[in-house]
């Protein structure tokens, strides 16, 4: 080996530090792309779809199972995504829309009066349940969100 070949070596020490270097320049443009997506504005929660699905971090979180603090704005935020997801997965545009179908299906097979907003209800009270068991698990709340909106939504709709 030559001399100028040993100059252009990189030591163990030179990859380590490149590699953390690497490791904090990619953290930093996380925390920057998700400060985008998730913010308050006027009291109401806004989800800026483009800047979170453009950053290439639009993905559901791990569960929970730390003690972390958990802003609500975070939770909501991890709800509204949610259901977005559930639009392009499950149903037509527009969401996850399928608690009318199950009611009836459900008063049909066992001669109840559930309405779609008790069935969402239902939903909610199952994520409150599995919250009171076991470890902390963020995706109760977020779920217990989303279906409280989707409640809310029904009984507009309901009552409207």
């Amino acid at each position: 080996m030559t001399d100028r070949q040993d100059d252009d070596a990189f030591t163990d020490e030179d990859v380590e530090r490149i590699e953390a270097a690497e490791q904090r320049r990619i953290r930093a443009e996380m925390d920057e792309h998700m400060s985008k997506a998730v913010y308050l504005h006027a009291g109401v929660l806004k989800l800026d779809e483009e800047a979170f699905i453009g950053s290439g971090h639009a993905r559901r979180e791990p569960h929970n199972t730390t003690h972390d603090v958990q802003p609500a704005h975070d939770i909501l935020g991890c709800g509204m995504k949610e259901l977005k997801d559930r639009e392009q997965t499950y149903d037509a545009p527009g969401g996850e829309r399928s608690m009318a179908k199950t009611v009836a299906a459900f008063n049909a097979i066992y001669g109840a009066s559930m309405t779609e907003v008790q069935g969402w209800q239902f939903m909610a009270l199952l994520k409150m349940v599995r919250a009171n068991q076991g470890k902390f698990k963020r995706d109760n709340f977020v779920d217990q969100a989303a279906y409280s909106a989707l409640a809310g939504e029904a009984a507009a709709k309901a009552k409207g």
